[in-house]
């Protein structure tokens, strides 16, 4: 987890941080897959919004690595130096998730249209890319994933891309109200 997410344009509250971005960059919208570029809150002298690409460059060039694990990404040497300074808030309008039957699920927060999604970002050979951060799978959504984003409230936008390595509570594991749709992609096979 996560490896795809959505993002849809319509949302009012989605508009206001599009409009913050600059006018020519770009990125994808809908369905929105590695390696494509999302658009990202971050914080320098004041918070922006910015298209990043999804997934770090591996040490040996070879592939992206997607998600960072909230519980190992302060500690761990390819992550600590991004969590520590360069944190961003993927934006996002729900994300997608596979059963281990291959069932596909789209997950929406009940609680908010616009999905705030914990990230830190790396920049290599000119090109910024994002993490994002999961957590272990609350209760009632582990029958579909052992993993899921972790989510932040609009309120913990700032908080978030503030904090010092000593205060970072805003990111102790919560249970969210989560709204799960089953999507069939196709028809099986009866053999």
């Amino acid at each position: 987890m996560c490896g795809r997410y959505l993002f849809v344009e319509k949302d009012e509250e989605m508009q206001q941080w599009i409009a913050m971005a600059q006018p020519a960059i770009s990125f994808a919208t809908q369905e929105v897959f590695p390696t494509q570029s999302g658009l990202v809150i971050v914080k320098n002298d004041a918070i922006a919004t910015t298209a990043m690409q999804w997934g770090f460059v591996k040490w040996d060039d070879k592939g992206r690595i997607i998600n960072a694990r909230q519980e190992t990404v302060a500690s761990s040497p390819f992550f600590k130096s991004s969590f520590e300074h360069q944190r961003c808030i993927v934006l996002a309008s729900g994300f997608y998730e596979w059963d281990k039957n291959k069932d596909r699920y789209l997950v929406r927060l009940k609680e908010q249209s616009v999905q705030y999604m914990a990230a830190v970002y790396q920049i290599k050979n000119g090109q910024s890319a994002f993490a994002i951060l999961t957590q272990a799978a609350q209760p009632d959504f582990e029958a579909i994933h052992n993993r899921q984003p972790v989510f932040l409230k609009k309120a913990e936008i700032e908080p978030y891309l503030n904090f010092s390595l000593s205060e970072k509570a805003v990111l102790n594991a919560r249970q969210w109200n989560f709204d799960v749709s089953f999507m069939q992609l196709q028809q099986r096979l009866l053999v």
